[in-house]
């Protein structure tokens, strides 16, 4: 018995940190947390917000960057090229291995940081966090904001989409012909 409870406490000593589950959407002690598991952080915010001040060794990321070069709609459409998405995500210091905040500017913002976070997961990445209320809640809370641009961390993420978390014109169409089913268009009235 006592070789059974031994056991067991090493068993939950030896359980690494990144086992342990946080929302997706963290507060900044959850962020804290995550960094301490080495996540790579990500602005989602534009180039001039961000060389203001951003979170200490967070990389600014246009959502736009990964859109099909090739298609009639110039932004929007994920590039289908998952090699092409991988290296960008791997030179922003994404590891497939690691965790990923990413955070934008809720009232200055549109949901950047959202369709980054989606593209993280639809691309088979398994540990991905928004911080909740974005830069204003990390400084309300006495966090600091950095100008230095981080040395490159270049990660190795090999992107896996998974089509289950995407949908298509079709399965559109289909829903709304489902009786109660609800569809939210998230695009300002002008749009």
């Amino acid at each position: 018995m006592r070789d059974a409870k031994l056991m067991l406490l090493i068993l939950a000593v030896a359980i690494p940190i990144h086992a342990q589950s946080l929302p997706r959407f963290v507060d900044t002690q959850g962020v804290w947390t995550l960094l301490a598991r080495r996540a790579a952080v990500l602005d989602a915010r534009t180039p001039a917000a961000y060389r203001k001040g951003h979170l200490a060794g967070a990389r600014n990321v246009a959502w736009d960057s990964f859109s099909d070069p090739s298609g009639p709609l110039a932004k929007g459409k994920l590039n289908p090229d998952t090699a092409v998405l991988g290296r960008l995500l791997g030179a922003l210091g994404v590891h497939r291995d690691r965790p990923v905040v990413v955070y934008g500017d809720p009232l200055g913002g549109w949901g950047e940081e959202g369709r980054i976070a989606w593209m993280l997961e639809y691309l088979g990445h398994a540990d991905v966090h928004v911080l909740d209320g974005g830069v204003n809640a990390w400084t309300a809370a006495g966090g600091t904001l950095s100008q230095d641009v981080p040395h490159a961390d270049t990660g190795t993420f090999d992107a896996h989409p998974n089509p289950g978390n995407s949908v298509v014109v079709e399965d559109v169409q289909k829903a709304m012909a489902v009786p109660g089913a609800v569809i939210l268009d998230t695009r300002t009235s002008e749009e």
